[in-house]
């Protein structure tokens, strides 16, 4: 964890400024979870947003946070190093896709981060930590037990109506898939959150697949985005 110098009272006005004072806040290494979600605040450009903790007192980038935030019991923990919001995930390690890499490509991540990772919707820019790259294979070797992330259908004007599918392969050492999980989208509908018990894959592909819908075209796409994978605990 860094320990940082920052500027209290930052962005009062100027007559203020007598009040600022030089203070030092630990940095880096809290993670955030909102309904045992992982959650990464970004700024307008994608840029990833750093909660500090200050005498004690962790603080959260507000303006990043909107949206995420209702009425939901907060509770921190010191061990982890970690926020929770509501609900908290499963036992075990969350690892950021990012953080994942493809099969045939180990060098190349599984999941676009940062400007790479915005797409809109209906011309509002959508900014999250990470988006990732279906259509391909990655090894797992069966040490992960949960993939969670956030789905939403891809809309670029009001009447555009597409329909598409969402499906989670295991893949066995022969390259046979076995569907495990699918989720069905269209144009126009809220985000659905994706959970999906992988324990014991060793391999698993995700695509998006037609979805034949009465007056939807089948051939839309998606996106899967804020995509964790939660490894198994030891022992």
């Amino acid at each position: 964890m860094l320990v940082a110098a920052v500027i209290a009272g930052s962005g009062l006005p100027a007559h203020a400024l007598s009040a600022l004072r030089q203070i030092n806040v630990s940095m880096g290494g809290i993670s955030l979870y909102v309904d045992g979600k992982l959650q990464v605040p970004t700024d307008v450009n994608g840029n990833e947003v750093e909660p500090l903790i200050y005498a004690g007192t962790t603080y959260l980038p507000v303006r990043a946070l909107t949206g995420m935030l209702t009425d939901k019991e907060v509770e921190w923990d010191s061990k982890t190093e970690s926020v929770y919001i509501g609900l908290k995930p499963g036992e075990g390690q969350v690892v950021r896709a990012e953080e994942m890499t493809l099969y045939n490509k180990p060098s190349e991540s599984v999941a676009y981060t940062g400007k790479d990772a915005q797409f809109k919707l209906l011309g509002e820019t959508q900014m999250p930590f990470n988006r990732y790259k279906w259509g391909n294979t990655i090894k797992l070797d069966g040490l992960y037990t949960e993939l969670n992330g956030e789905l939403v259908a891809w809309q670029s004007r009001l009447e555009e109506k597409l329909a598409t599918k969402l499906c989670i392969y295991a893949v066995d050492q022969y390259g046979t898939k076995n569907l495990i999980d699918s989720y069905e989208i269209k144009s126009g509908d809220d985000p659905i959150s994706v959970h999906t018990n992988i324990r014991g894959c060793d391999y698993l592909y995700i695509t998006f697949e037609n979805w034949d819908v009465d007056g939807y075209s089948s051939n839309g796409v998606g996106y899967l985005y804020n995509v964790t994978f939660t490894k198994a605990s030891a022992g």
